[in-house]
C-alpha cells in the first residue's frame, strides 16, 4: 500500500518509451516473400545507388548512413504513423520492450497549451531535484518549447547517459532554472492497492512483455483479500503486446470473442479468449483520450460483454496492431499489419471507446469509479507532490488557487464530490451543478467564479453554503476537501 509514509509517485507515458509501447504486436514473423518484378524493380538498382551515392557523393556518407535512410524512406512513404523503423544504434540506446531508458525520469502532458510535468519517476534524476508535478516547463536547453511539435520536444529529452540538461519551468509565476544529469531510468509498469474492504485497484501503465505474471499475481491477491469491485485504471495506457493483451484478457473472460482482426487481403478472423476465469465481481475500467491500442481492445470487449462498466472520456482510436520484425543489420521495423475491430465488428480506430460514464479530468473520474464501487465517504488531500484520497497516494492531479483568504477548487472536483452532474446552461451562462437534493448555478461572472487557462475553479465556501456535507482545510500547504 502507497500512504503518506510509503509514497511512490508513478505516472504514465514520457517520449520514446510512449511510442514503442504503442507497438501492438501479433509477435508474428513474414515468412513467404512477395513476388518481384525482377526486370523493373531489381534490388540491385538499390546496392547500386548505394554504391555511387557512398563514393561519389561530395559529403561522403557512410553505407550505414545510407541503408538507414533508405530503410527510413520506405517506411516513411508508407503514411503510416505507427510503421517505423529503429536502427541498430538507436535500439542500442532506446530499447525496444525492456522499459528502460537514458533520461530523467518525467513525463509531461499538454495542457491548455503547457507542457506539464504530469509524473515524476521514484529514483530518478528528475525526483531528486527542485521539480514538481504541475510544472510548467517552458524551455529546455535554451530551446522555448511553445512553437514545437511533441516529436520536436522528444528529442530535446534525449541525449547520451552522464549529458546535463536544462530545463526552464515556471511555478506560481515564477520562472526557476533546473540542472539534471541524464541517467538510466526505468519505466514503472504496475501497482496494485486495497482500497478499502472489498474494494481493489490496479492501475496497468503498459501491456508489456509479460506484464500479465505480476497482474495476474496482484489481481490474485486482490481476489485473497475478498474482491468484490475491481477499478482498472487503463488511462494514459498506450498499449503494447498482442499476447500479454491475451493473457490479461483470460484474467476476465473465457470463450469469449477479444476482438477482429483484419489483415491485408481483408480477412476478419476472430481472436477467442479460451481457457479463462469467469468472474463474480465487478469491474470499473477508467479510460481518458491517452488511453489507446490494447487498453481499448481491452476496455471495449469487456464493456460489449457486459464484463464491465467503462468511465471516463473517450479513448485515442488506435485500431491498428504492428508486427516487430528484425533486420540483418541488428535494426527492426514495426509494421502495420493488421486492423482489429471490437467483438460486434464495430470499427475502434479513429473511434476508440465511448464510456458508459463521461466523466473529465482525472481526480473527478477517480472519484467517481470510487463511489461506483460503494464508497461514499471521500478525504482528498494535496500537498506540493502528492495527491491523496482516503490516504492512499494516486497518480493524478489537479490544482487549486488561493487568493487572500479564499480558496478556489476546480469545478468538477467539487461536482464529483457531492456525487453531481456537471454541465453548462447555456441560456444563463452558467455552469450547473445539480444533485437529487440540490442545484447550483454558477455564471462565469459571478465574483465566487474564477476562469483559468479552461478550467473553472469555484470558491470552495461559497459551494459549501449549498453543499454542507463538504468541509475543507488548509495548513502549512497541504489542502484537506472532505465530504
Amino acid at each position: 500500500m502507497i500512504t503518506k509514509n510509503k509514497l511512490a509517485m508513478i505516472k504514465l507515458g514520457l517520449a520514446f518509451i510512449v511510442s514503442c509501447s504503442m507497438i501492438f504486436s501479433a509477435n508474428k514473423v513474414i515468412a513467404e516473400d512477395s513476388e518481384l518484378d525482377y526486370e523493373l524493380y531489381s534490388i540491385d538498382a538499390v546496392n547500386e545507388a548505394i554504391d555511387y551515392i557512398e563514393y561519389l557523393h561530395l559529403d561522403s556518407p557512410t553505407q550505414e548512413q545510407l541503408i538507414d535512410q533508405a530503410i527510413e524512406g520506405m517506411i516513411n512513404n508508407l503514411n503510416d504513423p505507427y510503421s517505423r523503423y529503429i536502427s541498430p544504434s538507436e535500439l542500442e540506446e532506446e530499447g525496444l520492450f525492456d522499459y528502460e531508458f537514458i533520461g530523467i525520469g518525467l513525463e509531461t502532458v499538454v495542457k491548455n497549451g503547457s507542457l506539464i510535468i504530469d509524473l515524476i519517476y521514484p529514483d530518478s534524476p528528475a525526483s531528486s531535484n527542485d521539480l514538481e508535478i504541475g510544472d510548467s516547463i517552458v524551455a529546455i536547453d535554451g530551446t522555448p518549447i511553445k512553437e514545437l511539435t511533441k516529436a520536436e520536444i522528444q528529442e530535446l529529452f534525449k541525449g547520451k547517459e552522464g549529458s546535463a540538461i536544462e530545463l526552464i519551468i515556471v511555478r506560481d509565476g515564477i520562472k526557476v532554472n533546473v540542472e539534471l544529469t541524464r541517467e538510466l531510468v526505468t519505466h514503472p509498469l504496475i501497482v496494485s492497492e486495497v482500497i478499502s474492504e472489498g474494494v481493489g485497484y490496479i492501475r496497468l501503465f503498459q501491456f508489456a512483455e509479460e506484464m500479465d505474471i505480476p497482474f495476474t499475481e496482484q489481481l490474485n491477491e486482490l481476489k485473497e483479500d475478498g474482491l468484490e469491485t475491481l477499478i482498472l485504471d487503463l488511462r494514459d495506457n498506450p498499449g503494447g503486446l498482442i499476447y500479454t493483451l491475451e493473457n490479461i484478457a483470460k484474467q476476465f473472460m473465457d470463450k469469449k470473442i477479444l476482438m477482429f482482426t483484419k489483415d491485408n487481403v481483408n480477412d476478419m478472423d476472430p481472436v477467442v479468449i479460451l481457457d479463462g476465469e469467469t468472474i463474480d465481481y465487478e469491474v470499473i475500467i477508467l479510460v481518458n483520450e491517452n488511453t489507446a491500442s490494447a487498453s481499448e481492445a481491452l476496455s471495449v470487449a469487456m464493456q460489449e460483454h457486459n464484463l464491465a462498466t467503462v468511465i471516463g472520456q473517450q479513448s485515442y482510436g488506435k485500431g491498428h496492431i504492428q508486427n516487430v520484425l528484425p533486420l540483418s543489420n541488428g535494426g527492426v521495423i514495426s509494421i502495420t499489419s493488421h486492423e482489429y475491430f471490437d467483438p460486434s465488428k464495430n470499427t475502434v480506430d479513429g473511434v476508440g471507446v465511448i464510456p458508459d460514464i463521461e466523466v473529465k479530468e482525472e481526480i473527478p473520474q477517480l472519484i467517481s469509479a470510487l463511489q461506483m464501487a460503494g464508497i461514499e465517504k471521500i478525504e482528498l488531500v494535496k500537498n506540493d507532490h502528492s495527491i491523496f484520497v482516503n490516504d492512499i497516494a494516486f497518480y493524478d492531479y489537479f490544482e487549486y488557487i488561493q487568493e487572500e483568504n479564499e480558496v478556489f477548487i476546480p469545478s468538477r472536483v467539487l461536482s464529483a464530490l457531492v456525487d453531481g452532474k456537471i454541465s453548462w446552461n447555456h441560456s444563463k451562462k452558467a455552469i450547473e451543478i445539480k444533485t437529487a437534493e440540490q442545484e447550483l448555478l454558477l455564471p462565469t461572472a459571478d465574483k465566487n467564479v474564477v476562469l483559468q487557462e479552461g478550467i473553472t475553479y469555484v470558491n470552495i465556501n461559497y459551494f459549501k453554503e449549498y453543499f454542507p456535507q463538504i468541509n475543507w482545510q488548509l495548513e502549512n500547504g497541504e489542502l484537506t476537501i472532505t465530504n
